[in-house]
């Protein structure tokens, strides 16, 4: 919700750069999870949760001291527009799609990496895909802009599919860490774009529906996945690419649809 009210004090086009931000932000604790978990268990539960605390409190602090005190006006005449149930409709299949290939990528590409790198576990394969997806989250934040955002995903999206089918083979270590490279980048390439992208799909005024729709598909596909994992004969690799590529297939065609119709 931060880039959508950010939407209100700065261009739609330059949202990509102020995702790259956050989107380092995240990548960058998310790859310090299995650290921060031997951490937290060597700490107890009193120290964590006053460190906790303190953190809560000092974050709050910060977002209401950088909160700006005045509110974008929207013109009169974009109240009353009027998001055609198409968007949304393909809105929700853009996030939905999105979401089953992430999913997938985090659920079954790190515990495959691991026959090829056996000295890394797989918590920490995921991390270092997390990693260079916060580490490269500026230049690729320049790059989404360059090339639109609905391009970005498509290009973000596509590289996973493709990756993934290469996860098949049987790679030597040099090539499977430039497969965790390829992964983190294409990762940084989805985040950086999907919130532009909702956003562009639908006025001003209801950008709270626009994004919500999209990441009501991420959820949607997370509870599929999940599904999917929880089956007695379970998810394999293969299985998970087939999905993967269907997942980019219907992702790509509402991607292509949606473009004449933004509304930024």
């Amino acid at each position: 919700m931060k880039l959508v009210l950010l939407m209100q004090f700065a261009p739609l086009a330059q949202l990509p750069k102020a995702s790259a931000v956050l989107i380092f932000v995240l990548g960058l604790v998310g790859a310090l999870g299995p650290l921060l978990s031997i951490l937290v268990q060597g700490l107890g539960a009193s120290p964590t949760f006053i460190l906790g605390a303190i953190a809560l409190v000092m974050g709050a602090a910060i977002l209401f001291s950088s909160t700006p005190r005045h509110t974008l006006v929207f013109p009169h005449e974009e109240t009353h527009c009027h998001t055609p149930i198409q968007v949304l409709f393909l809105l929700f299949l853009v996030g939905l799609g999105a979401g089953l290939e992430i999913n997938l990528l985090m659920a079954l590409v790190p515990h495959t990496l691991t026959t090829q790198l056996k000295s890394i576990r797989a918590e920490f394969i995921a991390s270092g895909i997390l990693l260079v997806s916060a580490l490269t989250a500026v230049p690729v934040g320049e790059l989404t802009i360059k090339f639109g955002v609905s391009r970005a995903m498509m290009l973000g999206l596509g590289a996973i599919a493709g990756l993934m089918g290469l996860t098949l083979l049987n790679l030597n270590p040099i090539f499977t860490v430039g497969l965790i490279l390829a992964f983190g980048i294409a990762f940084g390439l989805i985040f950086i774009s999907q919130i532009p992208y909702a956003l562009a799909m639908v006025p001003r005024t209801q950008a709270g529906l626009g994004t919500g729709l999209y990441f009501g598909g991420m959820g949607a596909a997370t509870a599929s996945a999940s599904m999917l994992m929880k089956q007695p004969e379970g998810m394999t690799l293969t299985a998970g690419v087939l999905w993967s590529a269907i997942a980019f297939l219907v992702a790509a065609l509402c991607l292509f649809l949606s473009k004449p119709i933004q509304f930024r």
